[in-house]
């Protein structure tokens, strides 16, 4: 296979990672904006045995719902695992210049697009729901101690 041809695959793959890492990110703040709605709804409930069962099922419905798929995968891969696959197409070309420019970008990737600022800064509105969520589940057990 030709060093152009081999570049081509690369980039198409580390492209697809990115809108990949893009798309899971949206989604992750979509769900974000329902599982805040859905646990006011779980927090309306009376009794406290049904919020208990409500806030349950939510958590399980959101769950499901944050696995999107790797396109060309077709099933949902972590981050890492991913890039694992786009190391060893790259660990195989030819053009050793070329392995190192493609692992620099991977590198690059990884710091400015998986980092732990840049993932809290880009998913923002799932955590703060997810963390009203988690509030709400520590009320509705001091709810439950109290009586």
């Amino acid at each position: 296979m030709s060093t152009e041809m081999e570049s081509s695959r690369i980039n198409e793959s580390v492209t697809k990672f990115i809108t990949y890492v893009e798309d899971y990110r949206r989604n992750l703040n979509k769900q974000g904006v329902w599982l805040f709605l859905g646990t006011i709804g779980c927090m309306g409930l009376e009794p406290t045995w049904l919020k208990i069962i409500a806030l349950f099922i939510t958590f399980i419905i959101f769950l499901s719902n944050l696995f999107i798929e790797f396109e060309g995968e077709g099933r949902h891969l972590t981050y890492d695992e991913a890039m694992n696959q786009i190391r060893k197409k790259i660990d195989c070309m030819s053009c050793e210049n070329d392995k190192v420019y493609w692992f620099a970008c991977l590198d690059n990737i990884k710091k400015y697009r998986l980092g732990l600022f840049i993932t809290f800064y880009k998913s923002y509105i799932y955590l703060i729901s997810f963390i009203f969520y988690l509030i709400s589940c520590v009320l509705v057990m001091f709810e439950v101690a109290l009586h």
